[in-house]
């Protein structure tokens, strides 16, 4: 290094200077929409099954969805499962507490919007069922205990 040479260090007030340009230039950026906020997420009420399928695998459940009928669709009823089943297997499975064993490992789903003409129907599944929010559930009691878990911890879903 020569003799002599000075390295600059930025005063206080030169760094604070360049801190607010910095802030300004977000601010201004933010007013003019090319900055957005990161938008919330819509609630429980909006969600599609696909989108409870999506959430309850970011709270670490893990779940596969398949569709119920023959288009890939998955927007009022599907299957949420840890299991390798089908499509095919699941619509062979029968919705009855005394079928429980069957059900291992997955949970039937469906939006109450599509399902309330059969509402009724849900008393006979006892605890083999979940009422939460916009949804109606059957299938493994202890993945049904799980999706409840996941559900009421999260607030801004109520």
């Amino acid at each position: 290094m020569r003799r002599g040479a000075r390295f600059y260090r930025p005063s206080w007030p030169v760094a604070c200077a360049g801190l607010a340009l910095v802030t300004l230039c977000v601010e201004r950026a933010w007013q003019a929409g090319t900055v957005r906020a990161p938008e919330a997420p819509p609630p429980l009420s909006a969600w599609d099954v696909s989108q409870l399928g999506d959430y309850l695998n970011n709270k670490g459940l893990r779940l596969r969805l398949v569709p119920v009928g023959n288009h890939p669709g998955t927007r009022e009823k599907g299957y949420l499962t840890r299991t390798g089943k089908t499509r095919k297997d699941f619509n062979t499975l029968l919705k009855v507490p005394e079928r429980i064993a069957n059900w291992q490992g997955s949970v039937y789903c469906e939006r109450k919007a599509s399902f309330e003409p059969m509402r009724l129907q849900t008393e006979p599944w006892k605890d083999c069922c979940l009422d939460m929010g916009p949804f109606i559930l059957f299938g493994d009691r202890a993945l049904l205990t799980q999706i409840r878990s996941a559900l009421e911890g999260d607030p801004s879903q109520g």
